[in-house]
């Protein structure tokens, strides 16, 4: 049996190969005497070049000296960094050469490695501190050390240096961007950058109030500065369509009516609501919408739901329909996990499917929609239960939303005071127990 060079040092596969690593082997062995064949006379290397082109190419003939062979890497066949390499060494010995086994190893990094995660994107208030942290090793020391960080703001310039954490004090609007951090090795200045975060500050981007009585213009009531007036497009318009709402004027949507803003659609979190009175039934009846996704008053097909839908993947609906001739609000909250439902202030379901807020349109041209349409506003981010509640009542005076219900509310009016510690009392050592109790 012949047998080829053997145990090679990088070992087969291995990762993490320093640049600046010798190649070494085993010479091949005689399979009478089990030793290392003395017939040997040269080792032969090939290698790839780092690519994705399998082809081994002979780099060197190299005297064979002893039981181990060996090769610098160097001149033209340099190694390079982060890179998977072929190798193979055949063994001559007279007229006969054994040819070896392909090997393979990855060289290490020689620049720093950083985390893909960081910075995570930051989501702040107003006046809020936003803080950006980025991880990263040093592939020397398989640690931070010896590392030094430089921040940039996208399209402004270097905003923070010499640390993994850069801080946004009193965080405003203006502040809004993308944020990078360049991280290097001291000692051979290599650098890496990191992904670009972006910081983005928690705000009501769009509010419609539809209060107009005259022409095509719904104005952008929210502070955000985007101005994302919404245009009745064909014969839609105030004048024929403005009605009496549940917060002063409100706009009467039929099929076939649109209002468009033009906006791009919203990635998680986001939050949409209004307030809604269907006035009729269909097929489907959109509410907010774009190319990719769309917020329904009723799902497709027919089932009168609530709903959301990706277009060409799937049409989800919730367990909810909204009542006929009755003004309802409506709060769509999405997050990276789930879409919850919000009906008058009160959580009534969820699901784990995910979509970007639709901001294109308001209505569709070729969908079933029958509905008076009133208040709508669009967040940047979730709004938790008990802002979704104060708006609800702050637009319908005398009513009232428990958030959450108390633990021990056994009357079920939201407070826990002495009428509920009646009923516990009263329920005192009451038991059901077979047979210790009941007969």
């Amino acid at each position: 049996m012949v047998s080829p060079a053997w145990d090679p040092d990088p070992e087969d596969g291995q990762p993490g190969v320093p640049m600046d690593k010798i190649l070494s082997w085993k010479t091949a062995i005689d399979p009478n005497t089990g030793l290392t064949n003395p017939e040997i006379t040269a080792h032969k290397l090939y290698m790839n070049d780092g690519t994705s082109d399998p082809t081994l190419t002979l780099v060197d003939t190299i005297t064979a000296t002893g039981d181990t062979g060996q090769y610098t890497p160097g001149g033209e066949w340099l190694i390079g960094d982060g890179t998977t390499y072929s190798w193979r060494v055949d063994e001559v010995g007279g007229p006969n050469t054994i040819t070896g086994n392909v090997w393979t190893f990855e060289t290490m990094f020689s620049v720093p490695t950083i985390d893909e995660a960081t910075p995570a994107d930051a989501l702040v208030e107003a006046n809020e501190d936003a803080v950006f942290t980025v991880s990263a090793v040093n592939p020397f020391t398989g640690d931070p050390n010896g590392l030094s960080y430089e921040w940039h703001e996208v399209g402004v310039g270097t905003v923070g240096t010499n640390s993994p954490t850069l801080t946004i004090e009193n965080a405003q609007i203006a502040d809004e961007g993308a944020y990078y951090c360049t991280v290097k090795i001291i000692d051979n200045d290599a650098t890496s950058d990191s992904r670009s975060a972006s910081l983005t500050i928690k705000r009501l981007i769009g509010h419609w109030k539809l209060d107009e009585t005259t022409g095509t213009t719904a104005v952008d009531s929210s502070p955000s500065g985007y101005g994302y007036a919404g245009t009745l497009e064909g014969a839609f318009t105030f004048d024929a369509s403005s009605v009496a709402g549940q917060v002063d004027d409100a706009l009467a949507f039929g099929p076939t009516d649109v209002m468009t803003f033009g906006a791009a659609d919203i990635q998680a979190p986001w939050t949409a609501g209004m307030w809604a009175k269907r006035t009729g039934t269909g097929i489907w009846g959109t509410l907010l919408f774009s190319d990719i996704a769309s917020l329904r008053l009723e799902q497709w097909p027919g089932t009168g739901n609530v709903g959301l839908t990706r277009a060409g993947v799937a049409d989800w609906s919730f367990d909810y329909s909204a009542p006929l001739d009755e003004w309802t609000h409506l709060v769509f909250v999405g997050t990276s996990s789930g879409t919850d439902l919000y009906v008058n202030g009160t959580f009534v379901d969820s699901m784990a499917n995910v979509i970007d807020c639709p901001m294109n349109a308001f209505g569709v041209s070729t969908d079933n929609l029958s509905a008076d349409i009133d208040d709508i506003r669009v967040y940047n981010y979730d709004l938790d239960p008990y802002a979704i509640a104060q708006i609800f009542v702050d637009d319908k005076p005398g009513e009232w939303v428990c958030v959450p219900p108390p633990k021990y509310d056994f009357n079920k009016d939201c407070i826990v005071n002495l009428a509920d510690f009646a009923e516990f009392a009263f329920q005192w050592m009451v038991c059901n127990s077979i047979p210790d109790c009941l007969p």
